[in-house]
């Protein structure tokens, strides 16, 4: 996790947009306060659980896929019941996305190429 802390720590534009999108969010609507750390978590998890996986090709498919289906029904989620905080949470979703590299959570010696 010390990568995503280096990530984090260099990149103190996207610490304040999240920041920013997690506060509008929970301005719209409550419950996002607790939609924001549970997809976190779930793509977290789902990155940690690729890192298991020993073939490159295999690991990087599946992040890929679990990455954007997580995404998905994520979206779905938020819309059903927080139509309010739809906009802030497919930015935020978006932004940690694109932020958090599925590598961050495989060591080196795991992988082989």
């Amino acid at each position: 996790m010390s990568t995503f802390q280096k990530t984090l720590s260099k990149n103190k534009l996207i610490v304040a947009l999240f920041v920013t999108l997690l506060a509008f969010g929970v301005y719209k609507d409550a419950l996002f306060l607790m939609a924001a750390p549970m997809y976190l978590g779930l793509i977290a998890s789902a990155y940690y659980v690729g890192s298991k996986i020993s073939d490159y090709t295999i690991n990087a498919f599946y992040s890929w896929s679990i990455k954007w289906t997580v995404f998905i029904f994520s979206l779905i989620f938020t819309g059903l019941y927080m139509e309010a905080a739809f906009i802030p949470a497919m930015l935020l979703y978006i932004l940690i996305n694109s932020t958090i590299n599925p590598m961050m959570f495989a060591s080196k010696r795991e992988l082989t190429t």
